[in-house]
């Protein structure tokens, strides 16, 4: 028996989904900080612990430890602003589809059901195009922050020779 192209495509979406369990929900701003900076998380906790810290941080677990709060206040920051923006995004989406469903119920007018539809339809593209920003802004606010932390974290300990 062979089966249609778009079967095995719709299978094979299915199985991925089920493979990888919440890829398909996540969102910017869904990740914890242990998950969002990995290799970082794992030098602040061995520090933190007390432990010795690897060669190219030996001698500056003060440094590390300032840096490690700043990257912990910076995605703090920047997962509020994210969340605040999907917050706004699904209470702007609802709405507009609340408006759409209200003009479209029976007895229908065709006119006014076709309008709600288009007002909809640009409603969402704005509440996307406003999404994507916010999404390029939380991911710029992350790399940057990143950036900072390993800068930060690498500065070697005590006064400088000038």
């Amino acid at each position: 028996m062979r089966m249609p192209i778009r079967s095995v495509l719709v299978a094979g979406a299915a199985a991925a989904a089920l493979a990888f369990p919440g890829s398909a929900a996540a969102r910017p701003g869904d990740a914890t900080f242990t998950q969002t900076f990995p290799r970082a998380n794992a030098l602040c906790v061995t520090v933190a612990g007390g432990a010795p810290a690897p060669a190219p941080y030996t001698g500056n677990e003060a440094g590390v430890m300032d840096a490690c709060w700043s990257l912990q206040a910076a995605f703090d920051a920047a997962d509020g602003a994210m969340d605040a923006a999907n917050a706004a995004f699904d209470a702007g989406l609802r709405a507009a589809a609340a408006t759409r469903d209200a003009a479209c119920q029976r007895p229908r007018r065709p006119v006014t059901c076709v309008l709600a539809r288009a007002q909809f339809q640009a409603t969402a593209a704005q509440l996307r195009r406003t999404q994507r920003a916010a999404v390029l802004a939380y991911l710029a606010a992350l790399r940057d922050a990143r950036a900072a932390f390993w800068v930060a974290a690498s500065e070697p300990a005590g006064p400088q020779p000038t």
